[in-house]
């Protein structure tokens, strides 16, 4: 499976099999046919909108991020001068495969947040770093939560871990 790292507000991850982004903190013109937030903070859908408008993929995030995802832009822009339009994404639950990929609910840094598996490489977000965990002091985190998902995520048999930071 390739893999191309992208570059931005977050690593973001391209899988040019499947033409599929995961996240979007850095903008692409590559075509992307799925997009997948794998949680709501802006700096994982800084460029979303933009390539929502110029390719209309499919896009998903967690089932429990999608209501808090349309409703960020308004909340976020005077915080971080950064024009977002809110989106509108199918959420996503334990289990579900898009493209191959495994998706492992992990709240904790958000409550929607998702992990996703696939061919032995876990795209994180922001629940897990290569040297740390994501943020749980913010308004939607959760310390108990992402304990649990940390937890969970070590039976999980990856052998790349790919973070959002």
């Amino acid at each position: 499976m390739k893999v191309e790292k992208l570059e931005g507000t977050c690593l973001s991850y391209y899988l040019p099999d499947v033409k599929l982004l995961i996240d979007a903190g850095a903008y692409t013109d590559k075509p992307v046919k799925t997009l997948i937030l794998t949680h709501c903070h802006c700096d994982h859908f800084t460029y979303a909108a933009k390539i929502i408008e110029e390719q209309n993929p499919k896009v998903f995030v967690g089932r429990k991020d999608v209501k808090a995802l349309v409703e960020m832009g308004e909340k976020i822009v005077p915080e971080f001068a950064v024009n977002l339009t809110p989106i509108i994404a199918e959420g996503l639950k334990e289990g579900d495969v898009v493209e191959g990929l495994r998706v492992f609910e992990t709240p904790g840094h958000t409550e929607g947040s998702v992990c996703l598996l696939k061919n032995g490489f876990l795209f994180s977000g922001d629940t897990l770093f290569d040297k740390g965990v994501g943020r749980w002091d913010l308004p939607s985190g959760d310390y108990v939560k992402l304990m649990e998902s940390l937890e969970r995520l070590k039976s999980i048999p990856y052998k790349f871990l790919m973070p959002g930071h």
